[in-house]
């Protein structure tokens, strides 16, 4: 029986044990702290409580629209941190119940690679145990990016992980980094009247996002009341009684100071491999990143590597995938990691979703293409739902209008994107989207309209 010994019981860890289990190999999981990692104790099933508890605060803003009288409403942030508890431990205790269910034998402690086929776990006692391994798969995530802020270490300012255990909801807070993590925390404390200041260094924020879209995003924080400087750094944080006043360097060199109640670090994430000892048993790494081929595999050919520490894309669902395609090759599958059509999801108020290309990836690649723009008014559900803010975007190439990458900024986008994930794989052209007949009245229909509108022949659109 093939031995396998995972390190991290994150979404990426914990799928890669599951799957080599099934597939016969005698599997132990080490994990450090508690299984379900980052993504389901401290990233994205926690925020997701938060921001849905945001969203429904936000929609008593609408409730009048709907013949609702909605007064004197009060929140208590003490139990939506127990609900939010409560979530997380039924989906961690359901992740292990299934790995005890498929023999996955369990091990908590801190690793390190003693030898390339031997691994020591240090419990919370100091104990450790030295493990032999016939095959290994690192899955150790990553953790918190510090920028280099001067006061960075000032009682209130947190780390995303701190933003997720905090006794009160804050009243001012100034959120530095404008990329996914930042964005959603502005969607949340703006959605429960915390007073947000986001701040990018790059010229915009979503930098790695559809620019249309995500200018989009801009406008939607800013009417929120968000404030969000661009082309600016944090250079300095001071703290006086319970204010931090936090220094800005914008374009030119032209400072500014704002007070704030907090300040959120949410400038990234970084591979957590430091503690593996990797590089002494020969193990190639890039500024901490494992370097891996296409199989997963590592330069020694026992050891694979999956999710944040190894793969160019930090997501939960990209891990799984890489888990599955490391345990399948340990088994004897040859199995190559396809990253076409990886879906983005922004959980921001509407939700933002992408997949494959953007307009401007395309133009510096130089392949001639099609853009389409259904809006969201256009679309009956949206309208119902009172959510008619956003479009679908379709980037398709240019001669055969086969899609190359789909961009949705509404309701239900992140659930929506999928289904545009499948027709790039499926090397759909905007043709087959627009025959496809899609259930009435539902969002989904705006993407049939816009694969319509690239032919101009859309039905709920004017003509040109």
């Amino acid at each position: 029986m093939t031995n396998v010994i995972v390190v991290g019981g994150g979404p990426g860890g914990y799928t890669a044990a599951i799957r080599a289990a099934q597939l016969g190999c005698d599997v132990k999981l080490i994990e450090k702290v508690k299984i379900g990692g980052t993504c389901l104790n401290r990233g994205c099933i926690p925020t997701k409580v938060l921001l849905h508890a945001s969203h429904i605060r936000d929609s008593f803003k609408k409730a009048q629209e709907y013949g609702f009288s909605v007064e004197n409403v009060s929140f208590d942030w003490k139990t939506l941190m127990q609900r939010k508890e409560d979530t997380v431990k039924q989906l961690t205790d359901g992740v292990e119940a299934i790995l005890e269910s498929w023999g996955v034998e369990i091990i908590y402690g801190e690793a390190s690679f003693v030898e390339p086929h031997v691994i020591a776990v240090t419990d919370e006692q100091g104990s450790t145990t030295k493990i032999n391994g016939e095959n290994f798969i690192v899955a150790t995530g990553s953790r918190t990016s510090l920028p280099p802020i001067e006061g960075l270490r000032s009682e209130g300012v947190l780390t995303s992980d701190d933003a997720l255990c905090i006794d009160e909801l804050p009243s001012s807070i100034l959120i530095v980094g404008g990329g996914v993590i930042g964005v959603e925390f502005a969607t949340l404390f703006s959605n429960l009247g915390c007073s947000v200041t986001v701040v990018e260094f790059l010229p915009r924020i979503l930098s790695n996002i559809d620019e249309e879209l995500a200018s989009m995003v801009h406008e939607i924080l800013s009417f929120k009341g968000v404030a969000i400087h661009a082309s600016t750094k944090v250079t300095k944080i001071e703290k006086s009684g319970n204010i931090l006043t936090v220094t800005l360097e914008g374009e030119g060199g032209k400072t500014s100071k704002v007070e704030v109640s907090n300040v959120l670090l949410a400038a990234g994430r970084l591979p957590d491999t430091s503690a593996l000892n990797l590089e002494n048993i020969g193990v190639k790494t890039e500024r901490g990143r494992v370097v891996v081929d296409k199989h997963m595999k590592t330069n020694l050919p026992h050891i694979y590597a999956i999710g944040d520490c190894a793969s160019p894309f930090m997501l939960a669902h990209v891990a799984m995938a890489e888990g599955e395609v490391a345990a399948e090759n340990i088994a004897g599958n040859a199995r190559a990691m396809d990253y076409t059509a990886v879906p983005s999801c922004i959980f921001t108020e509407p939700e933002l979703a992408s997949v494959g290309m953007s307009e401007a990836d395309c133009l510096d690649a130089g392949i001639p293409i099609k853009v389409s723009r259904f809006p969201m008014v256009g679309n009956g559900r949206a309208l119902t739902l009172g959510e008619a803010i956003g479009m679908v975007k379709i980037v398709a190439e240019e001669k055969y209008e086969k899609v190359l990458g789909v961009h949705i900024l509404g309701p239900n986008a992140t659930e929506l994107i999928s289904t545009a994930g499948m027709a790039l794989m499926l090397e759909a052209t905007a043709d087959e989207i627009a025959n496809l007949i899609f259930a009435h009245p539902t969002v989904g229909e705006a993407l049939k309209e816009a694969a319509l509108l690239l032919q101009g022949k859309a039905i709920h659109f004017p003509k040109a």
